[in-house]
């Protein structure tokens, strides 16, 4: 997806939006706090946006993908540092608690994730 993403986002984004509902079902049967927080994760970046373009410039798409990785960066720095509070035994401030989902793991977070290029 996040290759077709990159270049015709408005179709993408909108089919996995929809899509994602059934999926935090499925996860809010297991962790609740983590589907509200992914859900109250789209909710906010959907709501920054005035309209999603169906097609992106080359520059677009460069901004595209280092906006992805800069996000998946701090999610990963973000999901380490719940981690490493939970362990200590130490609560998470309330901006703290938005930016890592509850039942993060972050072994692998440094890797690259092949399978969506």
């Amino acid at each position: 997806y996040l290759s077709t993403a990159v270049v015709s986002p408005q179709a993408v984004l909108t089919r996995l939006r929809i899509g994602a509902r059934p999926h935090l079902r499925t996860i809010a049967r297991t962790s609740g706090p983590a589907a509200k927080a992914m859900d109250n994760r789209l909710r906010d970046t959907f709501d920054l946006l005035d309209t999603i373009p169906a097609h992106l410039s080359t520059e677009q798409q460069a901004l595209f993908v280092l906006g992805y990785d800069h996000q998946r960066a701090h999610s990963a720095r973000a999901a380490a540092e719940a981690i490493k509070a939970r362990e200590a035994g130490k609560e998470l401030a309330a901006g703290q608690q938005a930016d890592a989902l509850p039942e993060a793991v972050v072994e692998d977070a440094d890797a690259s994730d092949d399978t969506l290029w």
